[in-house]
């Protein structure tokens, strides 16, 4: 199953050694993690990464 990796706008994550995120990866809609785009897309071979509308890529 592929990892779909959406753009946002802030996510903070509560996390102190990753504090904040600019995108989500989600797989059969659970979460998996918060990070910048090239962090995310390193977890597997198959991700998409949708661009939503007004979204800066």
């Amino acid at each position: 199953m592929s990892i779909t990796i959406y753009p946002t706008r802030k996510v903070i994550t509560m996390n102190p050694s990753n504090p904040k995120g600019t995108h989500v990866a989600v797989r059969n809609g659970m979460i998996l993690g918060v990070g910048s785009l090239d962090e995310l897309s390193g977890w597997g071979a198959t991700y998409n990464v949708m661009l939503l509308q007004g979204a800066e890529a």
